[in-house]
Parts: C-alpha cells; structure tokens; sequence
C-alpha cells in the first residue's frame, strides 16, 4: 500500500498545526501532557509587532532592512528571528532554551539554485529562504542540535486585523522526534477545519506502522469521503479525532493560543489568500506541525518554480528547487553545499479531488507528497512502508 506522504510550505520551518489524541503509555499524541513551551519567556522582546492596516497582503510593519519573523523549530522550541537584508546577517533566538544564534549569510548565484541563502557554521553547510518577508524557512542552528528544520512568519503583524482570513480547512504534517506508532520514522499528518466562531476540529493519521494511530494514506481518505468542512460530526471516530480551540493572543499579536483536547499550544498564522499557513508549537520535545490551507487548485495552477530547505533523516540537509511543469512532470536541482547542483526530474504528479493542492508521485523508488499553497510548497518524501525519507517547506521567490 502507498503511504502518504506531504510536505512542503516555506515553510521554513515551522508552521502550524497541531495534533493529537491522548492514547496512554507508549506512544502519547496528545499534546496537552507536555510542555506548553511556557517555561522560558523571553521578557525582553515579545515581538508583539505593530498594528497592520495594510489590508489584505499581511504585509506587517518590518523595517527597510531587517526582517522580523516568529515560529517554531522541529523539536517544539519557540523561535524569534531577525534577518537583516543589507548586512546579510541573521540573528536567531530560542526562547525555549534561551540560545542566540548568529552570524552571516550569502546569497546562493548558482542559476538552479540562486536567490536561497547560505551559511557556514563549524564546518556545515546550512540554507534558508524568505518569501516576501512575511515567510522564512531554515535548517540553520537554531539553539539546539535536535532541531533539524525551523519556520517562522512575519512577526510585525497584529493577526487580530486578519482574523477573519485565518478560519477555513488546513493539511498539515507533524515534525520532530515523535514517536508515531513505535517509532519517530513514522509521522503523524491529517486535516483540521479552524471555524470562525473559535472551534477547531481535526482528523489525524500516521503515515506507516502499527499502534495507536490509524493508516491511511491520501487516495484512502478520498475513497472513505472525506469532505470539508471537518466538524463534530466525525466526533464519534475517537481513534482519529480531536477537536479543540484557536484564539488571537491577547498579548503577543502575532501569536495564536490554541487548545486541543483541553491542552494549551501556541500557534502561528500567515493569512494571504491561497498563500495561507498555520504553525503550531507543541512543546518541547513534542515536535511542531505545519499545515497549509487547501484551497480550491487545478494543475495549471501549480505549474512554476519553488525554491525549498529540506533535512534528511540520515542527518544531512540541502536546498534546491523544483519546477512543476503543465504536464504534471517535476524538473528539480538540488546543493548540499552551494556550489554543486545535482538535477533530475519525477513524474507526472497525481492530483487529488477533495485535497486539490496535494499531489503525490514516485520519487528514485519512494514517494513525494507536495503541498501547494498559493507561492508556498512543502514537501515529505517516504519510503513504502511510510517511513520518512526527508521533508521541506519552500516558496516561489524571485
């Protein structure tokens, strides 16, 4: 059976989403029995942003040259960012552990590859990429070496002018080291509804093994009728159901308070029309998830090229970009240090009729799940079984 596998926004690195039933001993989903990353605030900066009456683009208030974003790290860290356009500098703090992180980057010219950006630290290479400073995603350090992937969003915004924008039906992917039916190599993905009057309901499902999360892959749901919006209706289905709440913080603006079965974690939201993501940090240790709002896609609506960041299981990371093209094939390139670009191509991509912009295909004898989300893209590629190979978050940027 074809396991599931999704993945890609710019995500950077963190975005949204949230997860899981309580399910005793073993394996523990449910959020709300773990850290609610409270412990170690940050009083100096809260990066509560400045109000936004911009309009519809969530362009948020950055500075000419220094770019300000808020997210999570895959292990379940709360992470600040700043990056400074003109310098070529970033500054990366961890509320979490109370780590900063610094240094310089440069901006990658190789013609595949080029706009992403590159930095060295104790010998590695690491890359990261911004969209339109409202997104950033990297697999720089980031205040701990567990932390393979970090995301943010634009943290000059006060959400509650695009609260509104933020209700509607997300496909999400749960990342860090998680145990997922006995092991951290399965992982944990589904779909929630975020409803205007505050309700949250979600489906969630492992991509492999056996335990306390259900299989199924994304033609499996289609097949089962799956349908939008997901409501309290599936209440009944307590092996894969969870609902909770989502709220505007009232302090840190650019935040979301969320609850799931009753636990608190702290959300993220970038509300752009199609371009639409939604992070969640579920404490430390508890990994974060990234979901991206589906939205009503058709394959001509896919086709252009996203710049991504990804990380590998086996520890190593790169950066690279695909090319999706009219006829549903893939053109990629792909650098693990800068210079060297590897390129190929898949294909053609399978397209779904309930998740329209999640599209699957065999990739060098495993599987590819790409999310697409307006300019944002995600990736997760799995093997058969559904153990996760890798995964990434990206964006269309010039």
């Amino acid at each position: 059976m074809k396991i599931l596998k999704i993945l890609m926004l710019v995500l950077l690195a963190f975005s949204t989403m949230v997860i899981i039933p309580s399910c005793g001993g073993g394996d523990d989903p449910n959020p709300s029995q773990q850290s609610d990353n409270t412990g170690d605030d940050n009083t100096g900066d809260d990066n509560t942003g400045n109000d936004n009456t911009s309009g519809d683009d969530n362009t948020g208030d950055n500075t000419a040259n220094t770019n300000s974003y808020s997210g999570s790290a895959t292990y379940g860290d709360l992470i600040t960012f700043a990056i400074n356009t003109d310098d070529q500098t970033y500054e990366l703090y961890n509320e979490t552990t109370d780590a900063t992180e610094k240094g310089s980057y440069s901006i990658i010219s190789e013609a595949e590859v080029d706009g992403l950006y590159h930095m060295s630290a104790g010998g590695d290479d690491f890359f990261g990429l911004e969209l339109d400073d409202k997104i950033v995603v990297g697999n720089f350090p980031s205040g701990r070496s567990s932390n393979e992937l970090t995301f943010g969003v634009t943290s000059e915004v006060d959400n509650s002018t695009y609260e509104s924008q933020i209700p509607g039906d997300y496909i999400y992917i749960r990342l860090g080291e998680v145990s997922v039916n006995g092991s951290s190599d399965f992982k944990e993905y589904g779909v929630f509804t975020l409803h205007s009057d505050g309700s949250l309901n979600l489906l969630y499902f492992a991509t492999g093994g056996t335990g306390d999360y259900v299989v199924y892959d994304i033609a499996e749901l289609e097949n089962e009728g799956l349908e939008f919006p997901i409501d309290d209706g599936y209440s009944d289905n307590t092996d894969f159901y969870l609902d909770g709440t989502w709220a505007i913080d009232g302090t840190k603006k650019d935040r979301l308070t969320v609850t799931l079965d009753g636990s608190a974690a702290t959300g993220y939201a970038y509300a752009a029309g199609s371009t639409s993501v939604f992070l969640m940090d579920l404490g430390t240790g508890q990994g974060s998830a990234i979901a991206y709002k589906i939205t009503a896609t058709s394959a001509s609506d896919v086709v252009g090229t996203y710049k991504f960041i990804d990380t590998h299981t086996d520890g190593s990371r790169g950066a690279g970009a695909y090319t999706i093209n009219s006829d549903g094939t893939v053109d990629y390139a792909y650098t693990t240090d800068a210079s060297t670009v590897e390129t190929g191509s898949f294909g053609p991509l399978s397209f779904y009729d309930v998740l329209t912009n999640v599209m699957e295909s065999e990739f060098d004898g495993d599987y590819i799940t790409m999310v697409v989300a307006g300019d944002a893209i995600m990736h997760f590629i799995t093997d058969e079984n559904g153990k996760l190979i890798s995964y990434g978050a990206g964006a269309k940027i010039d």
